[in-house]
């Protein structure tokens, strides 16, 4: 099949079928990585968030613990 348009070309890193626009700042600050608890960074995709492998181990002897309180408090 033949594409409908085929666009001349002067080399390969040729760039001249492309428009031109004027430079502009971007309209954020760019992100500067800082350093937290040594070499690890911190990822802008999970500021907020927390994960902790143990965590369902610990929730699960709680809820055991609360439950058998309320049952020897009934």
């Amino acid at each position: 099949m033949t594409p409908p348009y085929i666009p001349q070309i002067v080399s390969d890193i040729s760039n001249e079928n492309f428009d031109q626009f004027e430079e502009e700042d971007p309209f954020h600050r760019p992100f500067e990585a800082k350093r937290k608890n040594g070499n690890r960074k911190v990822d802008m995709n999970f500021v907020g968030y927390t994960y902790k492998a143990d965590v369902e181990a610990e929730k699960s002897m709680l809820v055991n613990v609360l439950k058998e309180l309320d049952s020897a408090n009934d």
